[in-house]
């Protein structure tokens, strides 16, 4: 195992770790742990690191195994990757490659706050006997991808070129739909919703303040600003014309002062 400085810090379970430990067995921990067991199991579960990051936690007997990292500060990825390690279970070994990519929270921003997690798979050959997903620092939370080849449901098999994204955490809450109450705060579900071409946002201010609203694609990728600037306490009203835009599920993120709140809508053309 090896801990290593992370390039930019990066928020996990509503924490900000600033390094992480490399495990050859398939996995990592945020943070800097002593933990590492080859022997895979179920996610989350006592038997995970902490924090633990499992791409293909598995059993593997190359020796030496190598494990890669890479910072492309441009565009804001950093990478750590197993080439061809070796899947020693039940003799058969099967080579994997895989990846895990972190998203710089700054060049690729987030509706949750925390940055984005891939894995993904170059090489996966009969991956019947590891484990796949995340866990929480505490180990009682986190989401099971697969566990000797039996899946989450809903969830798409793990093959040769799959990627899957994670995000974890929020500080987002979201307000209900009720009618404007004076010296409340609301926000409603815009309206039409699925819409062609333009849509109506309408929140109410108990008072004066600085209100940001953006537009988020799919892909957490801001595409448009409808408001930075101060408004007045009462209800308002914003129109986005999505004209210009593709079809697809969108966000809208208002926020005032230290409080966010989100909603996703769909554009149908």
């Amino acid at each position: 195992m090896a801990t290593i400085a992370l390039p930019f810090p990066v928020r996990y379970y509503g924490q900000a770790f600033e390094n992480l430990t490399i495990c050859d067995n398939g996995y990592v921990a945020m943070g800097r742990t002593w933990f590492a067991n080859f022997y895979n199991g179920p996610i989350p579960g006592p038997q995970n690191a902490e924090a633990m990051i499992a791409p293909f936690w598995d059993d593997f007997t190359q020796i030496p195994l190598r494990v890669y990292y890479h910072y492309d500060d441009v565009n804001g990825y950093f990478i750590i990757g197993w080439k061809n390690a070796l899947d020693g279970d039940a003799n058969n070994n099967r080579n994997q490659t895989f990846e895990i990519i972190f998203l710089d929270e700054n060049v690729w921003p987030t509706l949750t706050d925390d940055n984005e997690i891939i894995f993904q798979y170059y090489l996966a050959q009969l991956p019947y006997t590891m484990s796949a997903g995340i866990c929480s620092p505490d180990r009682r939370d986190g989401i099971g991808y697969s566990f000797n080849g039996i899946y989450a449901p809903g969830a798409a098999e793990i093959i040769s070129g799959r990627a899957i994204k994670f995000t974890t955490g929020s500080l987002y809450v979201t307000a209900a739909d009720e009618p404007a109450k004076p010296g409340e705060f609301s926000i409603s579900q815009n309206y039409p919703n699925p819409f062609n071409a333009a849509t109506i946002i309408n929140f109410n201010l108990p008072e004066a303040d600085h209100v940001t609203l953006d537009i988020f694609n799919i892909m957490g990728q801001k595409i448009e600003t409808l408001a930075n600037a101060d408004f007045s306490s009462g209800p308002h009203s914003l129109v986005w014309n999505a004209a210009n835009s593709a079809s697809g599920i969108y966000f809208y993120r208002l926020s005032i002062g230290e409080k966010v709140f989100s909603r996703r809508m769909t554009l149908l053309k």
